[in-house]
Order: C-alpha cells, then structure tokens, then sequence
C-alpha cells in the first residue's frame, strides 16, 4: 500500500531541515493549481523533487528538473519510490537549459545559485514561461537583515525588488530560511 503523501514528506525529517517545513506547501500549491507542468532549478537531495512529484503524480503533470550536478542520491530515491514516471531530470546549468526552453510553465521552483546575478538570470528566464496567474517559487529568500544590507544574500535582494512590480504579486513565508510566492497577474 503507498504511503500518503503527508507521510512521505513528513518522514524526512532533519534530513531535510532547509526546507523541510515548506514540503507541504510544495505539494499543496502544485495540487491547488492542478499543474501539469513544473520547472525546478536546484535538485541536491530531492527533497522538493518528491513534494512535487507527490503532486505531479495525481494531476498527471511533469516535473522537469535542473541541477548542474547529477544528483545521483535524489534519483535513487525517486526511483525507489516509484516517483520517476513524472519526472525529466536535464543535467546542466539553468541558462544553458532555460535558454532553449519552449513550454508554459504553471510553477517555476527555483532554489539554484543564490548569487543575486545567478538568482536574477533564473528567475528573468523563468518568468517569460510561467502562465499568467502561474507561479514563481524562490527558497532561501528570508534572512535577517544585517546579511542582506551586506549583499550576502542573492535571493532576499531580488524578492525585494520584486515586491515593487506591479506585473506581481509577492508574499514571503519568513521561516525555513523562506519561501517566496510570486504570482504573475
């Protein structure tokens, strides 16, 4: 029998302390929005691979990943619990993919370099993708403020900036390091 999907994400654990409290809401958005297909940047351990290939495998839809490394630990796993039928995984960096990339995408995920210029070139690339009212995900976007006026933080600087467009809406879940929600109008 398989394990229900809140169970899956929840066993985890400390593994998956980065983002481990944003799992759910990975899998929830992916559900909510009926998604077919997702695009994430940055796989490492593939704990956001699986919320949303939970999702993917009940709306029917794709989850491309992206990763310059192979991943080979994440694609283990997947394949052991029979989640790999959703999923293309393209070995590479997210310009070189994103630059050739054609399909609509409901939800961008992008969790890759952290850089302000590698987080600025992934999400200026998503972007012209992702549906209107679809959805751009950012991870590592809350930090306390003393590194972001130090330009340490990447991710914190763009969804800042952000914030000002009026093309989107923007909200920040402040804990698990954050996790920003940009909804294209």
């Amino acid at each position: 029998m398989d394990r229900h999907p809140i169970e899956t994400l929840t066993s985890f654990g400390k593994r998956a302390r980065d983002i481990q409290d944003h799992l759910f809401t990975l899998y929830s958005i992916s559900l909510g929005m009926k998604a077919k297909t997702v695009l994430e940047i940055g796989v490492r351990n593939g704990y956001s691979t699986t919320a949303f290939l939970l999702a993917m495998k009940e709306t029917g839809g794709t989850l491309w990943s992206v990763d310059i490394g192979p991943c080979v630990r994440a694609a283990k796993r997947l394949d052991e619990m029979g989640l790999t039928k959703h999923w293309k995984f393209i070995l590479g960096s997210s310009p070189q993919v994103l630059r050739k990339w054609k399909r609509t995408i409901d939800i961008c995920f992008i969790d890759g370099d952290h850089s302000l210029a590698g987080v600025t070139a992934d999400f200026n690339y998503c972007s012209r993708f992702v549906r209107k009212h679809g959805l751009i995900l950012m991870h590592d976007s809350y930090c306390p403020s003393n590194v972001a006026e130090r330009g340490a933080f990447g991710v914190h600087l763009l969804v800042s900036d952000l914030r000002t467009r009026r093309e989107l809406e923007v909200v920040t879940l402040p804990y698990c390091n954050g996790l920003t929600i940009i909804r294209k109008l």
